[in-house]
């Protein structure tokens, strides 16, 4: 399940990785011990040994090359991890949900384009939504996880009843089958739809008829208050401190993100799947298929699986969030080849890490050495590369290195790799610069391996970088403190070495720059922070901009 936050930082994990190495294709594989190590270093460097940890499992042609677990499950009682462990799989969930809606298909119960009303009567525009649109996104729903006021309810248990209620007299995002918007709550509605259609509850018969199938015997439902052998407990920080994560009742992720398991069953689930052990071919290539809008439009989005490539390779995964949990399983079927990474440390996201792992096990990645520029090298690449009529990617370049920000995007370092092109360090992505009479003209952008997009550069000029000023101690001091943004939603201030940080609830702490004494900018985000004063000159509070949207925290006791 994904968990949306208000907006600060909120996308900075996305960028977390710590083997930020430039990439290239590699033309043969190395040997599987060798790659062990590679692999294993990756996740050292990710999981700190004394914090909220995680278990990996990377296995190529049915051999393992990684099974282990790396850091703490249990923060409290020092107890390592190990890869038996059990851990909530937040939107990993999804697949699960779609095979079981495709097995009723199979069994002649329902089809994919039938409308939600004809088994949720009554049900907004239930008419004009199908069951397709909902499994891939493009139903038009709001998302209840991005519901404000959901967030402070989310602990108590809720009847599926009342979860519908949530959210289907919100305003649709878009028309169904017109637009692509990440929902929860689509996949709530289906698993409303298992349950008319088999006449049983959603996680029986995902026990029963879909684990079962597949010979899962580690994989739960998740039940308030059951406790599981071997299950972990998710922790979120809480400013220096690793804490339990923030209760949610298991009733409210349902069919978009309930589902716990181990690495070991979802290795034996991918190959269930492929092996067509739990469906027929014809459903499985309907679910990694790369499903359209009305207009033709790729989503990039199938049955609860992300249909992708990397270097050349065509790829199949998801990952998954819910409180104090991050999820990330990835397989590239022609090579045979699974990865998945679990762990119970919110403020961890390990897509990148996962998907490192499959390209060094499957041999298509190479460290390349990075090439140093000169900051006067770089400045002829800089400009403003627009990608439609409201986006765009801004290349800069800040204390000598050279960085590249989309629209509501985080920035990420461009390394260079070669005459002209470049790598985005922490992903998979790559920039190569057309060059004319010694400046930029033009930028091509996509994966590594894969065909690239070109966008020409505007004459629009960069934006001027923002100038952090110098304060003293005392005034840096003042603003220190707890700020409650939201339910369940804190932001801490704090004075670390001389630099300010702001960390919002479950998230890393980030640096914030003064512009003035009572703002601040961040530069791993399009955000700023105003701190607000009573009249006797104490901090009150403060009030978060970003996305052209003003979100207010009164300060609170710590």
């Amino acid at each position: 399940m994904k968990t949306v936050c208000l907006k600060l930082l909120f996308a900075v994990t996305l960028c977390h990785s710590p083997l930020l190495s430039p990439l290239a294709f590699a033309q043969k594989v190395t040997t599987e011990p060798a790659v062990s190590r590679q692999i294993d270093a990756v996740f050292r460097e990710f999981f700190p040994a004394d914090q909220p940890g995680g278990a990996v499992l990377v296995v190529r042609n049915g051999k393992t090359i990684l099974r282990k677990g790396y850091g703490l499950a249990d923060v409290a009682k020092k107890t390592p991890t190990s890869p038996d462990n059990i851990y909530k799989i937040g939107s990993i969930t999804k697949q699960f949900t779609a095979t079981a809606i495709l097995l009723l298909e199979e069994e002649g119960k329902l089809k994919v384009t039938d409308a939600v009303d004809k088994y949720l009567p009554g049900y907004p525009k239930g008419d004009k939504i199908t069951i397709e649109q909902l499994l891939t996104h493009t139903s038009g729903i709001k998302n209840y996880t991005a519901i404000g006021a959901w967030h402070q309810g989310m602990h108590a248990p809720m009847t599926l009843a009342k979860m519908m209620d949530v959210f289907k007299d919100e305003p649709m995002d878009f028309e169904p089958g017109t637009g692509h918007g990440y929902s929860n709550s689509g996949y709530v509605l289906l698993g409303a739809i298992i349950e008319k259609a088999s006449g049983m509850k959603y996680g029986d018969f995902i026990e029963k008829r879909v684990f079962a199938k597949a010979g899962l015997r580690n994989s739960f439902y998740g039940r308030d208050n059951v406790a599981l052998k071997n299950a972990v407990t998710g922790y979120r920080i809480d400013g220096k401190n690793y804490v339990p994560a923030l209760p949610i009742s298991m009733t409210q992720p349902y069919a978009a993100g309930a589902l716990l398991s181990s690495v070991d069953d979802l290795y034996k689930w991918s190959q269930a799947v492929l092996s067509g052990k739990v469906l027929s071919q014809k459903s499985r290539d309907k679910a990694f298929a790369n499903h359209r809008l009305a207009s033709g439009a790729p989503v990039n989005y199938g049955y609860g699986w992300v249909p992708d490539s990397l270097m050349g390779m065509k790829t199949i995964g998801h990952g998954g969030g819910i409180n104090g949990f991050r999820s990330m399983a990835i397989m590239a079927p022609d090579k045979n080849t699974f990865v998945v990474v679990l762990t119970n440390n919110e403020t961890l996201t390990p897509e990148f890490e996962a998907t490192k792992a499959l390209a060094l096990a499957t041999g298509a990645y190479q460290e390349e050495p990075a090439i140093l520029l000169s900051a006067s090298e770089l400045e002829k690449y800089v400009g403003v590369y627009p990608v439609n009529e409201s986006a765009g990617r801004t290349v800069y370049v800040d204390a000598g290195k050279l960085y590249s920000r989309r629209t509501n995007s985080p920035p990420l370092e461009l390394v260079n790799v070669a005459k002209d092109q470049f790598v985005y360090k922490g992903s998979f992505s790559k920039a190569t610069f057309k060059v004319e009479g010694g400046k930029a003209v033009g930028m091509h952008f996509g994966k590594i391996g894969a065909r690239t997009a070109y966008f020409a550069k505007s004459d629009k000029p960069v934006p001027a970088a923002k100038k952090a000023i110098a304060l003293t101690e005392a005034q840096l001091k003042r603003l220190e403190g707890k700020y409650a943004v939201a339910p369940n939603f804190d932001m801490h201030i704090k004075l670390v070495d001389g630099k300010m940080q702001a960390q919002a609830t479950g998230q890393q702490a980030v640096e914030i720059f003064p512009s003035s004494a009572h703002r601040f900018f961040l530069k791993v985000a399009d955000a700023e922070i105003e701190f607000q004063s009573g009249t006797d000159g104490n901090v009150t509070g403060l009030v978060l901009y970003q996305d052209g949207e003003k979100m207010p925290g009164k300060k609170v006791a710590d």
